[in-house]
């Protein structure tokens, strides 16, 4: 009688005894291939087969970036008497067809059918290479394909882009500079490589010295342009970008500034009491000479001008001032020299003027309006000028004029 461990030995080796057939594997693939930007790169297709076969086929969508060498496609050595037909079919895909007139087989069960090349673009990325309509077929006329492998193509390159397009220095002083910066960014997969940053005109601006010559893929770098403005006026100019980049090598940022010289009318700070007269003075603060001005004071109700009070400081030479009240509550006040010539000084007290102060407690505002100050040749150089309230308390009416935020006017 047989025993268990005999019986299992028996089944095992019954089972190795029996039939066993493999299915055939007839295999089309596309390995992945690269190059940079303008390269003319090979790609291959392999077929790996375990049956014998006649012929193949497939077509390939290429990605936009590349374009097909038109008459660059070979058989290997695999094909001994084999006929090739390749050509772009619907505008886009790469159609290739290879077969033998007398029914040979292609040699070897491994390894590359055919090649063609490709002249790659600009923009990099990896792109798939996906045949379709795959055939491998044999000599019964029968597709034995049994799978497909898809490719790759990468293409190496940078790729740039800037922050912005343009930047807006607006006001800055002359004999002052102002800072501003943008972003280069490298959304590509190279090094992106900065050939030079020019600045112009370079009387007004400059590239800040600092930045590096490259930028790694997937990078950033931030640029400092500066605008320092040599005289009074509007500068436009640009800064210019080259770079290794393939397809935009010259990029532009267009700039534009203003350059303005201080010169400023303020309103001074004053402190009465209720029922009493009081001198309100003003200043002008000045980096260019000037020979007039003429500004409009609002005034609250509880000032009153006191006719024929306003008088020049000793900043004058020759000059005149008239003072007049126009549309009810606004007091003009002219300043002017029929020789034009120039008020002194670069700072100080120009003009003081009296009122009578009736009234109760409060915040008062000063505003001005209509403010000009001239030069020898009748321009406005006027850069900014300062509106003010006026406080005080019912019992001792003190009013103290302090700037109020945001009351600047240009």
């Amino acid at each position: 009688m047989m025993n268990k461990s005999s019986y299992y030995l028996l089944l095992i080796i019954s089972f190795f005894l029996l039939p066993f057939t493999m299915k055939a594997q007839n295999t089309m693939a596309i390995p992945n291939a690269g190059g940079n930007a303008g390269d003319t790169v090979q790609v291959s297709v392999t077929i790996n087969n375990t049956d014998e076969f006649v012929a193949f086929q497939l077509s390939i969508k290429l990605p936009s970036p590349c374009t097909y060498l038109s008459g660059s496609a070979a058989l290997t050595d695999r094909a001994p008497d084999h006929s090739l037909s390749v050509g772009m079919v619907s505008g886009d895909s790469l159609r290739i067809v290879a077969y033998s007139q007398n029914g040979t087989a292609f040699t070897g069960n491994s390894g590359s059918v055919v090649s063609f090349k490709l002249i790659l673009g600009t923009i990099p990325g990896s792109y798939a290479l996906d045949p379709k309509s795959t055939i491998i077929g044999d000599s019964n006329s029968n597709n034995i394909l049994t799978g497909v492998t898809n490719g790759q193509i990468t293409l190496y390159a940078p790729e740039i882009n800037l922050s912005t397009t343009a930047i807006n220095y607006t006001r800055t002083i002359v004999g002052n500079y102002r800072d501003m910066t943008f972003t280069i960014y490298n959304n590509g997969n190279a090094t992106l490589t900065l050939d030079s940053l020019i600045a112009s005109p370079s009387s007004a601006y400059s590239v800040v010295a600092g930045w590096s010559s490259s930028v790694s893929a997937s990078g950033l770098q931030v640029i400092t342009v500066r605008f320092a403005p040599p005289s009074r006026g509007t500068y436009v100019g640009t800064v210019k970008v080259y770079s290794d980049d393939p397809d935009e090598p010259n990029l532009v940022i267009n700039l534009s500034g203003t350059g303005y010289k201080v010169n400023e009318l303020h309103v001074n700070n004053v402190s009465t009491r209720s029922g009493t007269d009081t001198t309100l003075t003003f200043r002008i603060n000045n980096q260019e000479s000037f020979s007039s001005f003429q500004f409009d004071l609002a005034l609250p109700g509880s000032m009153t001008y006191l006719s024929g009070s306003e008088q020049l400081t000793g900043r004058a030479t020759d000059h005149s001032v008239n003072a007049s009240v126009v549309s009810g509550n606004k007091l003009r006040v002219v300043a002017y020299s029929n020789n034009q010539s120039n008020f002194s000084d670069s700072d100080g007290d120009i003009v003081q003027i009296g009122f009578h102060v009736e009234g109760t407690g409060g915040s008062y505002n000063l505003n001005l309006s209509n403010v000009i100050i001239t030069d020898g040749t009748g321009e406005n150089i006027l850069s900014d000028y300062c509106s003010l309230a006026k406080k005080g308390k019912d019992t001792d009416q003190t009013m103290n004029n302090s700037l109020t935020t945001g009351n600047i006017n240009s």
